[in-house]
């Protein structure tokens, strides 16, 4: 039985380039956060699942370096056919041939201020 999310994804598939489709949000009091894919050339499934790895991991740890290393882990382990990089505010350009990029963009809102951040995962193969 093909479970929501993934039924979700497929039909995003039709979209799979299409800007801003995914958006995964987590509303809290304290500090809403929503995590949009801006751009992608990987398939949608794995799209979505970058996303909200993403948005769980910056719940979980407070400087940047831990996120990109946590999210960079969390999809080797699910996807071992691939080497990931993380790279924060497009701070690094990985650009092999054949790899995939997801480029995602999150914001959080604390009182009056809106904090927007990017975040850019690679998958090249190893």
């Amino acid at each position: 039985m093909m479970s929501l999310k993934v039924l979700f994804a497929t039909v995003l598939g039709l979209f799979a380039f299409s800007e801003g489709l995914i958006r995964i949000e987590n509303k809290s009091a304290i500090s809403p956060l929503s995590t949009t894919v801006v751009g992608s050339n990987m398939p949608v499934t794995w799209q979505v699942e970058a996303a909200e790895l993403l948005t769980n991991v910056l719940q979980l740890y407070n400087t940047n370096n831990v996120r990109a290393r946590a999210l960079s882990e969390l999809f080797e382990a699910t996807h071992i056919n691939y080497s990931w990089f993380v790279a924060v505010n497009s701070s690094y350009i990985y650009n092999p041939l054949s790899s995939y990029y997801c480029q995602l963009r999150t914001e959080t809102t604390s009182g009056n201020t809106t904090n927007i951040q990017d975040f850019v995962v690679f998958a090249g193969n190893s």
